[in-house]
């Protein structure tokens, strides 16, 4: 919840002050697959996103399930506020996490592949 509010007052400041940064990383890098698990901003940093090529891809759990794996982790608080518009947007891929590691590996190995063949 502090770094979604530091994360407001970043773009009321600047809009791009997070997402340029990051740009300016991936064209500095040589890697062939980046990427960035946490978009928050649609206005912004969605379309910067989409502009340099990225592709959105959801990864969908249910949140009993999301619940349990917090606890695990230890996770003490969460906050889906910042991302509660995740519903709305078009995504080119969804994976399913739903049971185990394993499927879940086959799922993102099967994005990444059409990823990289397109």
């Amino acid at each position: 919840m502090l770094l979604e509010a530091i994360a407001d007052q970043l773009r009321r400041l600047n809009p791009e002050a997070l997402v340029r940064p990051f740009l300016d990383k991936v064209a500095a890098s040589d890697a062939d697959v980046i990427v960035n698990e946490d978009l928050r901003d649609v206005e912004v940093d969605k379309p910067a996103l989409e502009q340099e090529g990225f592709a959105l891809v959801r990864i969908v759990a249910p949140p009993e399930l999301r619940a349990a794996r917090r606890q695990q982790r230890g996770d003490v608080s969460s906050s889906d506020k910042s991302a509660s518009f995740v519903h709305g947007l078009s995504y080119r891929y969804t994976i399913e996490n739903r049971r185990g590691i394993d499927e879940y590996e086959s799922n993102v190995r099967t994005v990444l592949e059409q990823l990289l063949d397109s």
